[in-house]
């Protein structure tokens, strides 16, 4: 039975105490666990007589006593029988981490797209952690420190307003929150880096006399190119695809109903999204080498990136032609968006367009362009105005009969 007066630190052997301290894992942790009964509230108090707690890597269990010695006896127990931190390399941490992104698949190349970009292709402007490493001589994954993930992320280049430094940040982060969880690392080195801020930018749709202008300009390219990319415009502006899901679009994902049906590359999200009859018919007519895709020619591009990074400069030479600017394939998708939500889509309606996997990117760069939630918030302003004057008449009146 625990008793009160155990927890009185004068009866405690300082010698004992700093020999078992000496002797417990640095990452221990020893609390008191307040019960409902006790009026004490800080979990270093300990005269109360309440049970004490062992808290280490994330794990707590009970001391199962409330006597102080004893709890640093059994930590230091703990600590030396403790299994110790498995030390992993950066490659074999990176396979299971993509095997386990890539949900039922099972399979690390299914796993979304920045995750495996970032975490094992990369490229030579923008490195993989597994390629940073090696450079850097981190053989395993526990040599990584915060300075160092700071000084590779000062290197970074990327454009103030763009998202892409966030969504890098992230995704290194959760890699290395997972190595933290599952015992590889002790802590995260990203927890002691500042919080990346980016100031949102206001998404910009084409208007029609635009895309018309830059319909009348894809012979920017080619005359071997201008059917491609007028198709490739058409889709993009039509199905609201990205330009990596664009540019590598397979042909069975098109059906007789004219309905596509593929999944987003970039977050593994399926796709559903019907064409206008003369989208489809466009698609069918347009040739390829390949025969299981569209546009992407295998044989001459091997990677996805690298087929939608030709597509992406051939559409910036469309807009220099067209005098349009800001140039981007990213505009297409956006005036599939914004006139959808102009027409009276519901924006969780367009999120499952888009292939988000929640609403909350949709509402973050589309809220502004939604005319319905405009026009209801514009009703019920004049609603509660007309109230108001209704109400402050009639007081006048009554004051006047006064």
């Amino acid at each position: 039975m625990y008793t009160p007066h155990t927890q009185n630190p004068r009866t405690l052997s300082e010698s004992s105490i700093g020999c078992q301290r000496r002797n417990m894992s640095a990452s221990t942790t020893l609390y008191v666990r307040h019960t409902s009964k006790c009026s004490h509230k800080d979990r270093n108090y300990r005269r109360c007589g309440c049970p004490i707690w062992f808290q280490r890597l994330r794990r707590r269990w009970s001391a199962e006593t409330n006597n102080w010695d004893e709890a640093l006896k059994k930590a230091a127990h703990e600590a030396l029988k403790a299994e110790p931190l498995k030390h992993i390399t950066v490659k074999e941490a990176v396979n299971p981490y993509l095997i386990k992104r890539s949900k039922k698949f099972n399979d690390p190349n299914k796993a979304p797209y920045n995750d495996r970009w970032l975490l094992k292709d990369g490229s030579k402007r923008q490195p993989s952690v597994t390629a940073w490493a090696a450079r850097n001589n981190f053989a395993r994954l526990d040599q990584i420190t915060a300075a160092a993930m700071d000084r590779w992320r000062n290197t970074w280049v990327f454009r103030e307003e763009s998202y892409s430094m966030k969504i890098h940040n992230a995704v290194i982060k959760a890699f290395f929150t997972w190595a933290v969880r599952f015992d590889y690392l002790e802590s995260n080195p990203f927890d002691k880096l500042d919080r990346i801020v980016v100031t949102p930018v206001p998404t910009l749709p084409l208007t029609s006399e635009e895309f018309s202008k830059l319909l009348s300009c894809t012979d920017a390219c080619g005359p071997a190119c201008t059917q491609t990319m007028t198709t490739i415009i058409l889709l993009m502006r039509w199905s609201g695809l990205a330009i990596l899901d664009a540019s590598c679009l397979r042909r069975d994902g098109l059906g007789l109903d004219n309905r596509l049906r593929t999944y987003r590359k970039k977050t593994g999200e399926y796709v559903h999204v019907l064409l206008p009859a003369f989208v489809a018919d466009q698609l069918r007519s347009h040739g390829n080498a390949h025969p299981d895709y569209f546009f992407w020619n295998k044989s001459r591009f091997a990677e996805p990136k690298a087929q939608a990074n030709s597509v992406g400069r051939r559409l910036r030479r469309i807009y220099d032609k067209a005098g349009i600017s800001p140039r981007g394939a990213h505009r297409l998708r956006d005036t599939f968006a914004v006139e959808n939500l102009n027409a009276g889509m519901l924006i969780e309606d367009l999120a499952m367009l888009l292939g988000h996997s929640n609403t909350t990117t949709t509402w973050q760069h589309y809220a502004p362009w939604v005319k319905s939630r405009q026009i209801k918030l514009d009703g019920a302003v004049e609603r509660a105005l007309a109230a108001q004057l209704n109400h402050s008449t009639g007081n006048m009146g009554a004051a006047t009969v006064q």
